[in-house]
């Protein structure tokens, strides 16, 4: 099991992928919070301007 995830590993680090150095990846559910709020917050300013 080791050596096929330093086999993986290696195969990533001559592709160029280095894993450590990738931005980590946002919660889910922070984004469909702040997906819902954006909504809302459309959904007021649409009824503002009428």
């Amino acid at each position: 099991m080791f050596s096929n995830k330093m086999g993986d590993l290696n195969k990533k680090l001559e592709r160029g992928v280095r894993p450590e150095a990738l931005p980590p990846a946002d919660d889910v559910k922070k984004v469909q919070r702040k997906l819902s709020s954006d909504a809302k917050k459309l959904i007021k300013t649409a009824k503002k301007r009428k």
